[in-house]
């Protein structure tokens, strides 16, 4: 982790907050423990946090107040999947303001590219089915209104965020790959703005694995899961199981 000690920390959920999310690791461009004030208290936090130049990068911006998360990873199967919420206190005043003045989050990944050569620190934090850069000016009540709540009232700082976005990275099953979080304020140090990683969503899945229901109306279950060990499945017939490989 790189930025203010403050900055980075973990999150439950519980039924007001309007987060679709149980858990998991949270990183703010201000204080962490600020978002549990109220949507009416104003998280408007100068960290002294670094800059960060992947954000630069993406967001042609100076990048202030950053704080990153990152680490190394083997897959085991050929997509690489987790789920986070962008939140921030740009809405809903500096929705269709100057670009150069949002927050901006990336999520990079670094590695072999199934389809020939290598990621380098590409950023898959995108608007679902778009090219666009998950700021407020890209989702918000009025574009990609689908993925945006509008946080009026709540025991939540910001005043709006996303809904759950997944990210799904195809990779290369057993390779070495780099994953680097970032978010950092653009162009200042005002308005904070969060992301937050949904507890145990960051998994490896593969297109070859996985049940095929002959017949939706029979019963099939599989127990414990996760499993490191051995598991039971219990069915009826119609079903088909195949393993990584596709058998």
């Amino acid at each position: 982790y790189n930025g203010n000690a403050l900055s980075c920390g973990y999150f439950s959920n519980n039924s007001t907050n309007n987060l679709d999310a149980v858990g998991g690791i949270v990183l703010s461009t201000g204080f962490v423990n600020d978002i549990s004030n109220p949507s009416s208290y104003f998280g408007n936090i100068n960290t002294g946090g670094p800059g960060n130049s992947l954000l630069q990068g993406i967001s042609g911006t100076i990048i202030n107040d950053a704080a990153v998360l990152e680490f190394d990873l083997i897959p085991s199967f050929d997509t690489l999947s987790f789920s986070y919420i962008f939140a921030s206190e740009d809405y809903p005043q500096w929705v269709g303001g100057d670009s150069l003045f949002q927050d901006y989050i990336g999520i990079f990944i670094s590695g072999p590219n199934p389809v020939g050569g290598n990621y380098t620190n590409q950023n898959f934090a995108l608007v679902p089915e778009t090219n666009q850069l998950v700021i407020v000016n890209n989702v918000n009540s009025n574009k990609n209104a689908q993925y945006f709540i509008d946080n009026a009232s709540s025991p939540l700082m910001f005043d709006g965020f996303t809904t759950t976005l997944q990210v799904n990275i195809p990779v290369v099953a057993n390779e070495d790959y780099h994953l680097t979080i970032a978010i950092g304020d653009g162009g200042d140090r005002t308005s904070d703005s969060g992301i937050f990683l949904k507890s145990k969503s960051l998994t490896s899945q593969s297109g070859l694995t996985g049940i095929y229901p002959i017949n939706q109306n029979r019963t099939f279950n599989i127990y414990p899961n996760p499993s490191k060990n051995n598991i039971h499945a219990e069915c009826k017939d119609g079903y088909k199981i195949f393993n990584a490989s596709g058998r």
